[in-house]
């Protein structure tokens, strides 16, 4: 599971409250009967401005607290995509991770990728 106990904590504020007014924006664009079309899309469109105000910093990975490694698995869920046919992931659940360096459920914690490792 994700360390609640980070080294350095991100502000998420910004992206956060962007990703509030794109949602509120839709939302009112439904209730004022602004339809838009695909619903999909737009959803699509609000998730990956928040994906690319996240991504903002530095590059980071997952760390196993356990040992150090940096193999760690999470389950996910996909979806098909007929158009571009492949696999296009849904989610993750970072409830439980799996190192596969120590071969242990862990915890982890995303820590900064260095030139070093």
């Amino acid at each position: 599971m994700l360390d609640a106990d980070r080294e350095e904590a991100d502000d998420l504020r910004p992206p956060m409250v962007a990703l509030m007014l794109g949602l509120d924006r839709l939302r009112e664009d439904l209730r004022n009967g602004v339809l838009r079309s695909p619903m999909a899309l737009h959803l699509k469109e609000l998730a990956d401005y928040a994906r690319r105000a996240l991504a903002s910093g530095p590059p980071v990975r997952p760390v196993c607290n356990a040992c150090g490694g940096t193999r760690v698995r999470v389950d996910a869920w996909a979806s098909w995509d007929v158009d571009a046919q492949r696999w296009e992931l849904h989610s993750a659940c970072e409830l439980a991770a799996i190192c596969e360096d120590c071969d242990i459920e862990c915890s982890y914690a995303m820590k900064p990728v260095t030139e070093a490792a």
